[in-house]
């Protein structure tokens, strides 16, 4: 990063609103909020599990919870938030994709990893 990135961090974002105004789309934000609650018939053997939200290289999980080996399912106290630049083009939002997964943390410690379910 050099100095003048680190003066304005936005500096990329803007290039990009003013590239989609260009093509006549307007730029507009929004605070997007997901409440994960619950997640049912996980895989046996797994001791907790943590919900996750990506968008590219954003990636936002919650803590990670102790799934009940009984009913196979996790419940989750959290909410994840993201700021997120939808643009409008003739009246209409453009999509935007995001993933949504259940992991499980492999090993511990430093040497730890999340995988899918």
């Amino acid at each position: 990063m050099t100095s003048k990135d680190s003066e304005n961090p936005h500096a990329g974002r803007k290039l990009v609103d003013i590239a989609q105004k260009a093509r006549g789309r307007t730029p507009l934000k929004y605070e997007l909020e997901v409440i994960p609650f619950f997640a049912g018939e996980l895989p046996s053997g797994l001791e907790k599990v943590a919900f996750v939200w990506e968008r590219g290289a954003k990636v936002f999980r919650t803590d990670a919870e102790t799934v009940n080996p009984h009913t196979r399912a996790a419940f989750w106290k959290q909410y994840l938030r993201q700021t997120a630049t939808l643009y409008k083009d003739n009246g209409r939002l453009l999509a935007k994709e995001y993933i949504f997964k259940i992991q499980h943390e492999r090993g511990s410690g430093d040497s730890s990893t999340w995988k899918t379910v």
